[in-house]
């Protein structure tokens, strides 16, 4: 392995383990929550760096895979309390928000769509999530949110 290879190994792994370590270090609430909310953002900004920078796809929805993962994580943690809540909302949150985004993908690429075309369906359909989420009260809270959801 070259020397700039491994020295980028031994590096992620090092920021890795802080990143591990960081709750049993700190207690700040507000600290963790901006180190969280910024390797979040920054992890949205690799993805489209990736499909837009390296394949000139322009994907206008990564809002809709935070919308569907906020709500499901809201909804299922209202719904079971505890470390078992927290675990079946992250394990539905992964599996509807890669679940949507591959089955957007694949219908759009399977179908033939341009890369403009491409760019239209994923905001066409972020759109269309926003309305559903701002029409179903019962289940989203409507436009005052949910209420009551319980920090992991």
């Amino acid at each position: 392995m070259r020397a700039k290879t491994r020295r980028n190994v031994y590096l992620a792994a090092g920021l890795l383990g802080a990143g591990l370590l960081l709750p049993f270090v700190t207690s700040d609430t507000y600290l963790l929550i901006v180190i969280g909310s910024g390797l979040l953002f920054g992890i949205l900004a690799m993805s489209l760096d990736l499909l837009w920078g390296y394949s000139g796809i322009l994907n206008l929805a990564p809002a809709l895979s935070f919308g569907i993962g906020a709500y499901s994580w809201g909804i299922v943690s209202n719904l079971i309390e505890g470390p078992l809540g927290t675990l079946l909302a992250l394990l539905v949150v992964v599996l509807l928000s890669s679940g949507l985004a591959a089955s957007v993908a694949f219908v759009s690429f399977r179908s033939g769509a341009k890369e403009i075309y491409f760019a239209l369906i994923t905001l066409a359909l972020t759109l269309a999530l926003q309305q559903i989420a701002e029409v179903a009260t019962d289940l989203t809270g409507g436009s005052n949110g949910l209420i009551g959801i319980t920090a992991p």
